[in-house]
């Protein structure tokens, strides 16, 4: 399980998340005020220039003044990073506590992976899992994902697998293939749920096929032993390829399959993984 750990704290480090903020934009501006999902949601999106952040912040404080969460929470991350106007993170904390009070999940969310990590605020695991969780309770899609692997991590919470299913199941897997990866380990070590390899297979390879390395080497070891599927170690080969492709060093462990195929086999097994590799790239941009 210690994957898992390492998940965790790749998929919430600080650096991570802020660096999806400093890249934030919005288009909230430009148009008259909609819903406040839709408000906070193109806030995080990246569709126009930073240059646009001044004139959008006028009727973001208008909206704020009015008592509107979401502008509330808009606002805060302007103040907190500086979109176009000098940091100041007293400010910014203010707006996004009172949002936080209103109940908005994008800033329940928010502001509980700053506790998580002890990000402008003394550090508290526990107290940011439980906010983190309101917003998932409310539909939030990322505090969904963030609950379901805490809960599989035991990081502010206690380890509790049939609840780390229950969210990571309610998260949408087109998004998150990473919630695919976690949720086939899941099933094939029954943890949480009654072990089942076939349904744990299906999972890692919707994973591996969405360009998860990790789950291309898993889906690759699957398929040398038959686990939840019949034994192919020209597909096992395939994966590992397809995992060299997404930079692991796998070169040992290709040498090793490549001894059960013939040349032919091996040709087209890197060829299919080329192929797949490029459809990847392709759907990542």
């Amino acid at each position: 399980m210690r994957f898992f750990i390492y998940l965790l704290t790749m998929a919430f480090s600080i650096n991570a998340f802020a660096g999806k903020l400093d890249d934030a934009v919005t288009l909230a501006g430009k148009s008259a005020k909609g819903s406040e999902n839709n408000l906070t949601e193109v806030f995080m999106s990246s569709e126009i220039s930073s240059e646009e952040y001044i004139g959008n912040f006028q009727w973001f404080k208008k909206n704020a003044a009015e008592g509107d969460r979401a502008a509330e929470f808009c606002m805060s991350q302007y103040y907190i990073h500086g979109f176009g106007i000098p940091k100041d993170t007293a400010k910014g904390m203010k707006y996004l506590k009172s949002a936080v009070t209103k109940g908005l999940p994008q800033a329940q969310y928010t502001y509980g992976t700053y506790l998580f990590n002890g990000y402008l605020v003394a550090e508290d695991r526990k107290k940011g899992f439980e906010m983190i969780r309101n917003a998932a309770r409310q539909g939030h899609m990322d505090a969904k994902f963030f609950t379901g692997t805490a809960y599989l991590a035991g990081q502010g919470t206690v380890r509790d697998g049939v609840k780390a299913v229950y969210w990571l199941e309610r998260v949408d897997g087109n998004k998150y293939p990473f919630a695919n990866f976690m949720l086939g380990e899941v099933y094939i070590a029954g943890f949480g749920v009654e072990k089942n390899p076939e349904k744990g297979f299906s999972y890692i390879r919707r994973a591996a096929d969405q360009g998860i390395p990790e789950a291309q080497v898993k889906t690759a070891e699957l398929f040398d032993k038959g686990t939840g599927i019949p034994v192919n170690h020209k597909e096992a080969y395939k994966y590992l390829f397809l995992s060299k492709l997404n930079g692991v060093n796998t070169d040992d462990m290709l040498k090793s399959a490549a001894s059960s195929l013939a040349k032919d086999q091996i040709s087209t097994a890197e060829k299919e993984a080329a192929e797949l590799h490029q459809h990847q790239t392709v759907t990542r941009k």
